[in-house]
């Protein structure tokens, strides 16, 4: 059956579109006077392609530059790394590609939805105590330690108890993770409470929403850290670099020890108010900020 992915004159010849067909991710984009449908993660790592910017015939990942050929898919430089491709068609005004192309490519390349095997339940964990479960063995400071040292004990999937917010499931496989991150936010998503309180708050965004109020979101955020827009960002990080280099240096020549956390810190908190509000805080020259004394 076909399907309509998005009208003809809503592709901009400067961007890519997304579209989704079967919980597939497919990003459509113009290719000369044609348009061309391809799977809509970045083979790198399956960075959303439709975040991305066209220019100049090339298709740009926005996480870390890859640029593939519009035209052929071809990853530039490297032709041997190619977007796959789908069978596209133009009818009535509509970019349009047969469903049971998608669902074969799904089969084909392992990303449908498998049979649970195991409940979570049946999954292995550290026993804990009644009602409070785990909470007493959990040392917040060094609790990754805990997790990884869990992990070797029981396995790359288990479970901790966390009281009355129920059992978590721990994945501590590579391949496993990128599935979860691929098929949000249809198929996994965040606790509950957190979108909850995010919306009583009035500060819903892209670190708490879900399903389409996160894909709203995540479009916009996405626009905003381009690759293209962060590049002009570069000479002002450069000076912000710059200052730290010479306080650094100052510190070396007077024989100063300095907490290199708290450095970090400040040239952390220089460059994000600057990219994000457009404001000099200059807390690396400025010892006297009240915001300074607030970082902690």
């Amino acid at each position: 059956m076909k399907v309509q992915l998005a009208q003809v004159d809503t592709i901009p010849s400067d961007a890519p579109v997304g579209a989704e067909v079967n919980g597939l991710s497919l990003v459509l984009v113009r290719a000369g006077d044609s348009i061309k449908t391809y799977y809509g993660r970045c083979p790198h790592q399956n960075a959303m392609l439709d975040e991305g910017h066209v220019v100049d015939g090339k298709l740009v990942c926005q996480l870390h530059g890859w640029a593939y050929d519009t035209q052929s898919g071809e990853k530039i430089g490297s032709p041997s790394a190619c977007l796959d491709a789908f069978k596209t068609t133009i009818e009535d005004g509509w970019v349009c590609i047969d469903d049971q192309e998608v669902i074969s490519y799904q089969q084909a390349k392992g990303l449908v939805p498998v049979e649970i095997q195991r409940t979570v339940k049946s999954l292995p964990g550290p026993k804990g105590k009644p009602i409070v479960g785990n909470i007493p063995d959990i040392d917040f400071p060094v609790f990754h330690q805990q997790l990884h040292e869990w992990a070797k004990e029981y396995g790359d999937m288990y479970k901790i108890k966390m009281g009355p917010s129920g059992n978590f499931v721990i994945v501590a496989d590579a391949e496993a993770i990128q599935i979860v991150l691929r098929d949000r936010p249809d198929t996994f998503r965040r606790i509950k409470k957190l979108e909850q309180v995010f919306t009583e708050t009035g500060a819903l965004g892209v670190l708490s929403a879900e399903g389409d109020t996160w894909r709203r979101h995540r479009k916009i955020t996405a626009k905003g850290l381009n690759a293209l827009v962060i590049k002009e960002f570069y000479p002002n990080i450069e000076e912000i670099g710059r200052r730290l280099q010479d306080r650094w240096n100052t510190a070396i020549a007077a024989g100063n020890k300095l907490p290199i956390l708290e450095e970090l810190l400040r040239f952390t908190v220089d460059v994000t108010t600057f990219m994000v509000m457009g404001y000099d805080i200059n807390t690396l020259q400025n010892e006297e900020d009240t915001i300074q004394e607030q970082l902690h």
